[in-house]
């Protein structure tokens, strides 16, 4: 609690009493001279009264509403005009942190989102997943199965399935693996409308690679896992991940939480990379919770400013060296 005190002196003493009167004086009622400066003083408090009232309201007031939009803008800032410096200190260096925090893990996601991706373009052959596609689709055609064309009709491709089958080459004489090394992006484009066809899958390769792209390719591992280079590797086939098995559409019965290296590999990195944005995404929260609780706090502080306050007058008169003098004693704590 600090206590400042001003002290008004006022000398209402007219200008020729107080230069010559002396409290010593033999001649002087002491009585007089009090009454006479009570009297005088009486309409001076009374004049400055309002301007006294005016000063005692300008000083009281912290207004609650502007901590709140300050400390709402930036944490502290509310605090700072109510005069509560530690707290401002505080909440302004927690803004900082959860900011600077933000930056950091952002920049880690990046980083190992980056080296993901560039993972995948590596151990994930798209063709591969195309050649798939392509295969399984050349097997219902050359069973007649009439599901294909009439949906590539409905589609806008008139010529039916064989138009995109003329547009790809002949897989005799190639490996399951080696099939659609060749395939361009038109292909890509109408073996696109396969994916949905018979097959049990309920996504669509983007052909481009987004975020969706690599999001995909892992974690619908029996539409896509055909795609990892490893996979004939690890099990000894292409399509262990695929869900029908032969021409007859035997049912796979493989076990697909089986993860190969290169997918368990990407998994890891993936994991990596979603834990520093999810720490990134809890630093923009309590960079929100940190506004809120700072706003809220900076109309407390402010009501506690203003209700600490106290004011006290004091009036009366007193001997200053030889002469008699009326004073006003403003006392401000806070």
């Amino acid at each position: 609690m600090r206590n400042l005190v001003y002290v008004l002196i006022l000398f209402v003493l007219n200008a020729g009493f107080a230069q010559d009167q002396q409290f010593s004086d033999e001649n002087a009622n002491p009585d007089q001279l009090i009454a006479f400066n009570q009297a005088r003083f009486d309409l001076l408090l009374k004049a400055s009264e309002e301007d006294s009232l005016m000063t005692r309201e300008t000083m009281e007031k912290k207004s609650g509403f502007k901590a709140v939009m300050f400390s709402a803008l930036f944490p502290g800032a509310g605090q700072f005009y109510t005069e509560n410096y530690i707290r401002a200190a505080i909440y302004a260096g927690l803004e900082i942190a959860f900011w600077g925090a933000y930056a950091v893990y952002t920049k880690k996601g990046d980083d190992v989102d980056a080296q993901m991706r560039s993972y995948a373009d590596e151990h994930w052959i798209e063709n591969k997943y195309w050649s798939y596609l392509y295969q399984t689709g050349l097997v219902y055609v050359q069973n007649n199965d009439p599901s294909w064309e009439s949906i590539f009709n409905e589609l806008g491709y008139n010529e039916g399935v064989e138009y995109v089958i003329n547009r790809l080459p002949d897989p005799s004489g190639g490996s399951d693996i080696e099939v659609l090394e060749f395939i361009g992006d038109y292909d890509k484009k109408a073996l696109k409308f396969l994916e949905p066809l018979n097959l049990g899958f309920t996504h669509s390769l983007p052909l481009t690679k987004t975020q969706q792209y690599y999001e995909m390719i892992y974690k619908y591992i029996v539409q896509f896992g055909v795609g990892w280079d490893d996979v004939y590797a690890t099990f000894g086939d292409p399509f262990y991940y695929s869900p029908v098995r032969d021409i007859e559409g035997e049912p796979n019965t493989n076990d697909i939480s089986l993860l190969t290296p290169h997918i368990m590999h990407y998994r890891d990195l993936r994991n990596e990379s979603n834990d520093h944005y999810a720490v990134a995404t809890t630093m923009v929260n309590l960079v929100l919770l940190n506004h809120l609780v700072s706003a809220i706090d900076a109309a407390f502080s402010a009501k506690a400013y203003n209700k600490n306050l106290d004011y006290s007058f004091s009036f009366g008169a007193k001997r200053s060296g030889d002469k008699i003098v009326n004073t006003l004693n403003l006392s401000l704590s806070f």
